[in-house]
Formats: structure tokens, sequence, C-alpha cells
């Protein structure tokens, strides 16, 4: 322990840090908003990060997603409709390549606004 003191303080110090840190603490997801005027949402691990700007001012939220969203697949299915305001199925997403776009791109852009909004989906599904 005295060479631990002497010779890598530091790097005892931090390794001591992070084996403290509770698991909820490093876990995370999180979203950056469009810039300007920019910023960053973080939200727990199991949630969906969102951002929007909306005449200069960025509007953030944590989406839980519901118990039903038991897949990736329903976990889409019902982002997409909260973005849309519309219900979707799971196949509209198969079939409808502008739904995977947003998907992959973690951006949907609203087609009578023109209004950007930014998401991303937990990992963790």
């Amino acid at each position: 322990m005295k060479l631990c003191v002497n010779k890598h303080f530091l790097f005892c110090f931090l390794l001591v840090s992070l084996s403290l840190q509770p698991p909820y603490a490093i876990a995370e997801n999180s979203c950056d908003c469009s810039d300007p005027p920019g910023g960053r949402i973080t939200c727990e691990d199991h949630q969906v990060a969102i951002c929007k700007v909306t005449q200069g001012k960025v509007y953030g939220e944590c989406k839980t997603p519901p118990s039903s969203a038991k897949t990736k697949h329903e976990l889409e299915a019902w982002l997409l409709s909260e973005l849309l305001q519309t219900p979707i199925r799971l196949g509209d997403i198969d079939r409808r390549s502008e739904y995977q776009r947003v998907l992959s791109e973690g951006i949907y852009t609203n087609p009578k606004t023109g209004e950007k909004i930014r998401f991303k989906l937990p990992t963790s599904w």
C-alpha cells in the first residue's frame, strides 16, 4: 500500500473513486440538441432521450417506454408513434424507408413545421 500511496496516488484514487460509484450513476442515455443553441439531454439508461429546439429554445425530455414494448422493434414503433403523433405498427417500419431513416439517423424533421427532434434509443433494449 505504501508504494501505491507514494508513486501511484492518482491512479489508486481514481480506481477507488470509480469502484465506489453506484451503478446507476454511470448508466445513462443522452442526446445532443441541435446547434444553436445546443445542449445535451441526459436520461436514465432505460429511457429515450429526446431534444427539440423550437424558436431557439431547447425542450428536452426523458420518456420511459411502456412495459408493452418488450422488443427493440416494439420500442421503435412506440417511439415513432410518439414523434409522429400517429399510430405506427410494427410492419410499418419495414415498409416505410423514411421510418428506417429516422431511426438510423436519430432525427425526425416535422414536414409541416421544419422542427427537428433528435432522440437516442436506449442501448439496453
